[in-house]
């Protein structure tokens, strides 16, 4: 009895020790492919690299767990037993080229964004100051909008309803503007959307102003309409330059034959041309940058869902209302 129990113990602690034996890392097949197994059972990482802690070759791990063999991963070829090779010279110069025109390349979202935070500064500043097309024309949009609004706010405040607030949208202009209850439009400010020389609805103004100073002779209603006009300088062609055009064109009697026109120069160097005569002033600026074809492409696909509209008690669709042209105010 006393031999039984001493065998009994000494096979419990056979047994002990066969399974405080550590298992062995290293690779598994699995069907046509490999796998690595820690000691404990666990695996690398899937979809990530990893070196054999003994050899010390990388090799690239699927989703599935296995290695990864005959391909290209981030650049670096697999060979047919899943080795990393490193990149040849010809190669790296090839992927910083590539890089460096992916850097060249602007993302239109990128763009639109950066286009956006530069107009909500021009709405604070009061001045368009790019020089870029689009862009100038987004910052002149977010002024338009603060401008008239507040204008037709004013006229509100005086109790006069004779003023209406017109809009025009589409793929071809972005014109806002007040007229008056004959249908004559007294303010207009004018994007002309297309910036493609090759287009049938282009023009090479990116800005239109348009003033009729002959049409209201309220006093108080005038002196509302004339801030307009001159913030509306202002903005377009900057503080220095808005508010000399101004002063040149409020120094002609209303009813005056005089004609006036010129070229000049925005604060910021846009080119622009004047003409005043019989009451009119109209002001046209052309940015000096052009938009490059790619960026072009993404501005004309985000007119084309521009639609014609007007507002503040206007009828429904009155497009020929809103050119702001000399000859169709006059």
């Amino acid at each position: 009895m006393k031999k039984k129990l001493i065998g009994i113990s000494i096979l419990s602690a056979a047994l002990t020790v066969s399974v405080s034996v550590p298992a062995f890392a290293g690779w598994i097949r699995e069907g046509e492919s490999w796998a690595y197994e820690y000691a404990n059972g666990s695996r690398p990482k899937n979809a990530n690299w990893f070196t054999d802690p003994d050899t010390g070759l990388e090799y690239y791990i699927d989703p599935d767990g296995h290695i990864m063999t005959g391909t290209y991963v981030e650049g670096y070829w697999l060979d047919d037993s899943g080795v990393k090779h490193e990149k040849s010279e010809a190669q790296i110069a090839l992927e910083k080229e590539r890089e460096q025109r992916n850097a060249n390349r602007k993302s239109p979202g990128k763009t639109h964004a950066n286009i956006q935070e530069t107009a909500t500064a021009a709405k604070t500043a009061g001045i368009a100051s790019s020089t870029t097309r689009r862009v100038y024309q987004a910052e002149m949009k977010s002024l338009m909008d603060s401008i008239l609004a507040d204008s037709f706010k004013q006229i509100g405040n005086l109790g006069n309803s004779s003023i209406q607030k017109s809009i025009v949208n589409n793929n071809v202009e972005t014109t806002y503007g007040l007229k008056a209850e004959n249908g004559l439009m007294i303010i207009s400010s004018t994007l002309w959307n297309s910036s493609n020389k090759s287009n049938t609805n282009y023009v090479p103004y990116a800005f239109e102003l348009h003033y009729n100073r002959g049409i209201i002779s309220d006093s108080d209603l005038s002196a509302i309409l004339n801030d307009t006009f001159k913030k509306l300088l202002v903005a377009s062609l900057g503080e220095s330059e808005g508010n000399a055009m101004y002063e040149r064109i409020m120094a002609e009697e209303v009813g005056s034959q005089e004609k006036l026109s010129g070229n000049g120069a925005s604060d910021t160097g846009n080119p622009y041309e004047m003409s005043y005569r019989t009451n009119n002033a109209n002001i046209k600026v052309t940015c000096s940058e052009i938009l490059p074809p790619a960026e072009e492409e993404t501005s004309a696909e985000e007119n084309a869902e521009g639609e014609e509209t007007t507002a503040g008690g206007t009828a429904e669709g009155q497009p020929q209302e809103t050119e702001a042209s000399t000859e169709a105010a006059e």
